[in-house]
């Protein structure tokens, strides 16, 4: 049964070293946006999708995170 639990920890740190790669990537361009909209310059219909899956993501982990599931 540890060696499960062993691989299970094992795979989500696998996961969450690649969501920190991926974020150095996307944070620059989510900031774009972000600053676009703010300046109130309209977002594309796939920049605005984009931003909202990104959300979701996050909240997503935060969810994980407080329940520990990592």
């Amino acid at each position: 049964m540890e060696s499960t639990d062993f691989q299970k920890t094992q795979e989500v740190q696998k996961q969450i070293l690649e969501l920190k790669e991926l974020l150095v990537v996307v944070k620059p361009k989510i900031k774009i946006l972000i600053d676009k909209a703010k300046k109130g310059e309209t977002l594309s219909f796939e920049q605005k999708e984009f931003l909202k899956k990104f959300q979701r993501t996050i909240k997503l982990l935060k969810t994980s995170k407080e329940k520990n599931l990592f």
